[in-house]
Order: C-alpha cells, then sequence, then structure tokens
C-alpha cells in the first residue's frame, strides 16, 4: 500500500539497485556486492522489523532530555517503545559454533582449523569498514534516483496542492447542495536548459438538492513556463548535480 513505511522502503530499494545494477557493468571494477543487507550470520544483522524497529541504546545523560527537556516535561510514547540492549545481531556468535551474544564482555568461540579464504570470508562478513563502504555506495545511488527524478516527467498537483474535497451546504427553506471542490490533475519537467514547464487541469462540480435540481462545472487550464536568465550557461548549472551524482556512483 502507499503512504506507509514499507512502501516507500522498498521503492527506494527498488530504484536504487537498479542503478548499481546499471553501473556495476564494467569488468575493470565490478563489485561481487551491492546489497546492503548484511547476511544471517554477520554481527551487523538486524532481525527486527526494517519498518517498525526498536530504539537502539542510548547516552544515558543524554536520554534525560526524552523525559524533560528545558523544564518541559517530554512525551509518554518513548516509555512505550522497544527498546535493545545492545545493536550486534545475537545470533552471529552462534553461527561459529558459540552461544548466543548478550552483549557481554565475555569469551567469544575459538575457531579451528580456520583456513585463509574462511578468514577473509569472515573478516568481510564483520569488517564495519567493508559494510560502510557498501552503505556509501547505495547512498550514493539513492542520492542519484533523487536527481534523476528532477528531470523526468512528474505527476500530480503541480500549481496547487493536489487533491480534492466533498462538501455539503443546506441553509433550511432555501437550498440545499452537495459541492466537490476542486479535482487538480498536472505534470510538470524540468528541462536541461533549467527551463521549467507545468501544465494542470482543474474541475469543480456543484450538485443543487432543491429549488430546481441540477449541476454546474467548471473546468480551467492553466501552464507556466520558465527560463532562467544567462541560458548561454544554464545548462552547465542545471545539469551539475545530476552529473556529479552520476560520477559517484
Amino acid at each position: 500500500m502507499g503512504c506507509t513505511r514499507e512502501h516507500y522502503r522498498t521503492r527506494a530499494d527498488q530504484r536504487t539497485y537498479e542503478i548499481l545494477n546499471q553501473k556495476n557493468t564494467d569488468p575493470r571494477w565490478a563489485v561481487p556486492k551491492v546489497d546492503i543487507t548484511p547476511s544471517k550470520d554477520s554481527r551487523f544483522y538486524d532481525p527486527h522489523d526494517l519498518d517498525n524497529p526498536p530504539l537502539p541504546p542510548d547516552d544515558p545523560i543524554a536520554r534525560q532530555y526524552m523525559d524533560e527537556v528545558y523544564g518541559i516535561k517530554g512525551p509518554a510514547v518513548w516509555q512505550d517503545l522497544d527498546r535493545l540492549q545492545h545493536v550486534e545481531n545475537p545470533n552471529w556468535t552462534v553461527a561459529l559454533g558459540g552461544e548466543p551474544f548478550d552483549g557481554s564482555s565475555g569469551s567469544l568461540p575459538v575457531i579451528e582449523n580456520l583456513t585463509l579464504d574462511d578468514a577473509i570470508e569472515l573478516g568481510m562478513r564483520n569488517s564495519r569498514d567493508y559494510q560502510e563502504q557498501i552503505e556509501n555506495m547505495y547512498l550514493a545511488a539513492l542520492s542519484l534516483t533523487f536527481e534523476r527524478y528532477k528531470f523526468d516527467t512528474r505527476f500530480g498537483g503541480v500549481l496547487s496542492e493536489p487533491g480534492t474535497a466533498m462538501t455539503y451546504e443546506n441553509q433550511p427553506g432555501d437550498f440545499s447542495a452537495w459541492e466537490l471542490g476542486s479535482t487538480h490533475l498536472g505534470i510538470s519537467r524540468l528541462m536541461p536548459s533549467g527551463a521549467q514547464f507545468a501544465a494542470e487541469l482543474a474541475n469543480n462540480t456543484l450538485w443543487m438538492l432543491t429549488g430546481g435540481s441540477g449541476s454546474q462545472t467548471a473546468t480551467s487550464l492553466a501552464y507556466s513556463i520558465t527560463q532562467p536568465l544567462y541560458l548561454a550557461i544554464q545548462r552547465a548549472v542545471t545539469l551539475e548535480k545530476l552529473t556529479q551524482s552520476e560520477r559517484n556512483v
């Protein structure tokens, strides 16, 4: 469903990984892994709900401001949220033959007969630096999705707030009527020259329920074209962020 955390998260993942797969085709610098989701055996794997995760451990000093800030009592909702004792995957030590990790400084399981390939695999799986580089690559591609979006045709209420409303008006002994407020549908697009084109269709309908029932409909079309000055250099300015975002990925 739209307008949910899961919807926007999955859409962002889909578009971001599409870009990474497009860029990861040259054998000279292709990387074996572009998915930021850690392995279930990794220290960084999160077994909780990605859209409604519990709170990580808080700083004990800064935590007091959640209860009271500047002499003002804070919201009680923070008290109802689940909290983690530590952020590491509790099962990463189980994959190594040990007990579930509880965040303490106890001894870790001993790994015997470890080959060089196994050591490299374990190192990559549990390396914060390696995971950070993968996440940085994802963030660069995510930023690129926004820069590309600016040059796509965008739909919606572009010259005013999108959506509509229905109201009912009744005056006893006089009249009653239903009114469907202005329904807006429009498109907009940014051109490489910096010009912006926007068009919008608005429709308003009124139904009279008494005194000679009938209806009235008014439709309007509005559009605008905006071209910045300094046309000779505007293309370079307009394409600068898109070009840099493509280079970053």
